[in-house]
């Protein structure tokens, strides 16, 4: 598991003070855009988080993971369900 700092340097959030890494034999200090995409940082938020809905959050995001179509439909039901399961056990 890389840092945070490691993580936040490729989209320039932080600067380093010393010493370098290497993604794909790419130098995030030399090569800081071609690194971070090698990396394919995901960030964990977006602008429009606070305005979907729980199913479209979970649909959204396993698409993003690569979970196929018909699978992702049911995993988002399946998922849904047990919440709403346990809520109601509360």
């Amino acid at each position: 598991m890389l840092p945070n700092n490691v993580l936040h340097h490729p989209g320039g959030g932080i600067a380093a003070d010393y010493g370098d890494v290497l993604i794909n034999s790419m130098s995030i200090v030399e090569n800081a855009n071609r690194a971070r995409v090698a990396l394919g940082l995901c960030p964990q938020f977006t602008a429009i988080d606070n305005q979907l809905t729980v199913r479209e959050h979970l649909s959204i995001y396993s698409r993003l993971k690569g979970v196929p179509g018909d699978k992702r439909v049911g995993d988002v039901q399946t998922l849904l369900r047990m919440t709403v399961r346990a809520f109601n056990n509360l």
